[in-house]
């Protein structure tokens, strides 16, 4: 497993470098799921056959050209500065968790292929080629809105996919949000990608990571392929392919931007990104949560200003809060049940 570390600029790959050398030894960052070997590109490292999960991140100064496309592309004023860009590893989650607390600058570590991949409640995450899977981290205070209200970050997450896929398809790609953060399709029936949040234990930030499928059309859906069956059914091609690196820096544009909105108390603001997308609006669930309980009916009304699912119960119209910690919905049944985790 190879990568390479690509900066914004030069004083953000001295901030970085700088960091992450006062804790290695003979280069070498060690961690519980693999260590990190820091290499610069015209540099070697000799392997021992004893070392095992060696993950070498290559320092280069040289652009490629997915990095080259993402930097030009990218407008943030912090987040996403540094990118690492690997082949395949385990998991993009797993190498910023890692990094987040020895680093001041703010990473993306984006793969080609993972190969263990993780979504909500530890449930695996296909990641085939084509498909946009990355991590970033994020820091804020404690005391911070979403530092008290960490169900947003989902909310933040879901809405910048969907703006990003507005833009880049200049709106006639509009996809939808099953709650919390799964992306569905137009046709509101294919999942096209979700969302995964690790809030820190102190509740001073998060690592986030997102899956989202933008050029593999197997098995179900890619956002290419809807783009060619629009141009298709308008008799026209003037809708290009849009490629992962384009989606990851619109993606990073939209988030810092509803990340400051909110963090500035325009919460209203976010909700209505959130819900003008979202495919829930009046309908009528079973909620089937806590198993000593009958199931009952609750029809969605919207969220509530913790971000939680606010919702009118059938039987005698009053209200509940749902939160969506742990929990997730069947929009085929419509029902609202506990995730069940994969046996470990």
């Amino acid at each position: 497993m190879d990568g390479y570390i690509h900066c914004e600029s030069e004083i953000t790959s001295t901030q970085f470098h700088n960091d992450i050398a006062r804790h290695l030894q003979k280069n070498r960052l060690y961690g519980d799921k693999f260590t990190l070997l820091f290499i610069s590109d015209d540099g070697k490292e000799d392997i021992s056959k004893e070392e095992e999960n060696i993950v070498v991140l290559y320092r280069t100064k040289t652009r490629n050209d997915f990095a080259s496309d993402y930097f030009d592309q990218l407008k943030t004023l912090e987040l996403g500065h540094v990118l690492i860009y690997m082949k395949n590893i385990t998991s993009t989650m797993d190498l910023v968790h890692l990094l987040r607390p020895i680093v001041s600058t703010r990473m993306l570590a984006i793969a080609e292929r993972q190969t263990s991949g993780r979504g909500r409640s530890n449930t695996k995450w296909e990641s085939p080629l084509g498909c946009a899977m990355f991590t970033f981290n994020l820091e804020y205070d404690l005391d911070s809105p979403l530092g008290q209200y960490p169900a947003f970050l989902g909310y933040l997450t879901a809405s910048s996919i969907v703006r990003a896929v507005q833009d880049l398809t200049e709106g006639v790609i509009q996809l939808r949000i099953k709650w919390p953060n799964d992306i569905f399709a137009p046709d509101c029936s294919t999942k096209i990608g979700g969302t995964l949040h690790d809030v820190i234990q102190n509740g001073s930030g998060a690592v986030i990571g997102v899956g989202f499928n933008v050029a593999n059309e197997k098995p179900t859906v890619c956002l290419n392929a809807l783009i060619d069956e629009w141009n298709m059914n308008n008799g026209q091609k003037t809708r290009q392919p849009i490629t992962i690196q384009q989606f990851v820096s619109c993606f990073m544009n939209h988030f810092e931007r509803f990340f400051k909105l909110f963090q500035n108390g325009k919460r209203e603001e976010l909700l209505n990104v959130y819900l003008a997308t979202w495919l829930h609006q009046n309908q009528t669930f079973s909620n089937q949560i806590d198993e000593n309980i009958n199931p009952y009916d609750v029809i969605i009304r919207g969220l509530d200003k913790k971000g939680c699912l606010f919702c009118e119960k059938v039987l005698d119209q009053s209200e509940e809060s749902i939160s969506p910690h742990g929990l997730s919905m069947d929009v085929v049944k419509q029902i609202i049940h506990k995730k069940i985790s994969p046996p470990s």
